[in-house]
């Protein structure tokens, strides 16, 4: 059997022991296949890449299949994989973990800033705050370095 891949990271990661982000999808294929090859101790598989957009029929059939997945949403539990299916989450990306925690944090010391009774002496200054900028350019001084006072 010949199984053609058009994504050549995940050709990559299916031969990485390394935890990367996504990873168990390629260990839950890896578990599949050899329940497949317990079965049928013949069969032989060879992994190919094919580019992504050399109008090879299954290829496109996969690609419009993808497309309209992400645009109408998923298919019925029933149809999917149980890895797939909604009872159980998928687990947390790290990296996502990390942005979405960096973006609320961001949202809060926002707030907290307009609460101040400082900020409308910062925002007449810039009214950037907080800036990414000014956070920057302070990340490598010591807080008392940092800090600057400005009138009430």
């Amino acid at each position: 059997a010949t199984m053609f891949i058009d994504n050549q990271a995940s050709i990559k990661s299916s031969q990485s022991f390394r935890s990367t982000p996504g990873h168990y999808l390629t260990d839950h294929l890896n578990r599949q296949m050899m329940r497949v090859f317990k079965r049928h101790p013949k069969l032989r598989l060879k992994i190919c890449w094919i580019p992504g957009h050399c109008d090879v029929a299954g290829n496109e059939a996969v690609d419009i299949e993808a497309k309209k997945a992400a645009t109408e949403g998923s298919s019925p539990d029933i149809h999917l994989p149980v890895l797939f299916r909604s009872k159980k989450p998928l687990p947390l990306s790290k990296s996502a973990t990390k942005q979405a925690f960096a973006a609320d944090l961001k949202v809060r010391s926002t707030v907290m800033l307009s609460k101040s009774p400082r900020y409308g002496s910062i925002s007449r200054i810039d009214n950037s705050v907080p800036s990414n900028k000014y956070q920057k350019l302070v990340q490598k001084l010591a807080r008392p370095q940092a800090h600057f006072r400005l009138p009430p």
